[in-house]
């Protein structure tokens, strides 16, 4: 449980703010081959603001924010099996209950997971060649251990954090919203979650996503 409550440590819960959408995502079952499917998104809420757009822009990386979406929701869900609250409200997406609108710590969880699973899933696919608009990641400055050496294909987490913010932060960086406290705390929780995703190597989150429920 380290995961969670370096999460909760490192997030704000104040007023009410509106709760994460897109994670409904993980409900898609179309694909994704013409901008039409974008709009169709955002009909459905699961979309806003500038995330459109980046989907029409790269329509490649969709599928893999669906997976990201899924992982969330699948982490979460197994993170508090046995908890007094277990996630089970995040399957009513894109139209959720009082416990993930209302600027709660739950909320706030939900945020940083679900932006975190976003870098991890773009950062990954860099790395086995299913994005062509990125590759391998850089090689770490630091020496291994022992007698080992670097190789093979790292995950591009630049690449995967850089669109993580552009992505996860879009509905709070519009003009309308973006010196509001809600946006602020918004983006907050999100890099809150993008910063454990960047603990380098044995990451926790990272163990946590590929750990089958």
């Amino acid at each position: 449980m380290f995961f969670i409550r370096t999460i909760l440590i490192t997030i704000l819960a104040l007023s009410p703010i509106t709760a994460v959408h897109w994670i409904a995502l993980s409900k898609w079952k179309q694909g994704w081959n013409k901008s039409s499917q974008c709009l169709l998104a955002k009909k459905h809420l699961l979309l806003r603001g500038r995330q459109v757009s980046l989907c029409q822009k790269h329509m490649e990386v969709m599928p893999h924010l669906v997976t990201a979406a899924r992982d969330a929701t699948s982490v979460c869900l197994a993170a508090f099996i046995d908890r007094r609250w277990n996630c089970s409200s995040i399957n009513s997406a894109p139209h959720l209950t009082p416990d993930l609108v209302k600027g709660t710590r739950e909320q706030a969880f939900m945020y940083a997971l679900a932006s975190a699973a976003v870098a991890h899933n773009i950062a990954r696919a860099c790395s086995d060649g299913s994005l062509a608009s990125c590759g391998c990641g850089e090689i770490p400055h630091e020496p291994p251990h022992g007698d080992f050496k670097w190789g093979g294909c790292g995950h591009n987490v630049r690449h995967g954090l850089k669109f993580a913010r552009n992505f996860a932060d879009a509905p709070w960086r519009q003009k309308s919203v973006r010196k509001k406290v809600e946006a602020s705390v918004n983006r907050h929780n999100n890099q809150a979650g993008r910063r454990v995703s960047d603990l380098k190597k044995s990451s926790i989150l990272f163990k946590c996503i590929n750990k089958k429920p």
